[in-house]
């Protein structure tokens, strides 16, 4: 349960302020794809999908193995924390 005021973004779900960043695509998909795609700097909205679609193609299944570890052991440090933000980065390599 999360015990901070909850917000609601244009609609009747109410979301954490400031929640924890629990999902692989919070935590970890989003900073990674960032840094590979813009390698190629793309210069127009086709370059950025092919780029896109490229780097996720081409992240590792051991990779996704470890993502998804380290997203069980982040839900698990949610609720020891009683919905609150993870005291550490939790992420193995």
């Amino acid at each position: 349960m999360f015990r901070s005021r909850l917000i609601y973004l244009g609609g009747d779900i109410g979301w954490p302020a400031r929640s924890p960043d629990l999902t692989p695509c919070s935590f970890f998909l989003w900073g990674c794809l960032k840094a590979e795609v813009y390698k190629h700097r793309p210069q127009t909205l086709k370059e950025l999908k092919d780029a896109i679609r490229v780097d996720v193609t081409a992240i590792p299944p051991e990779m996704t193995n470890i993502v998804m570890e380290n997203f069980g052991e982040r839900l698990w440090q949610c609720m020891a924390n009683d919905g609150h933000h993870l005291t550490d980065v939790i992420f193995k390599t």
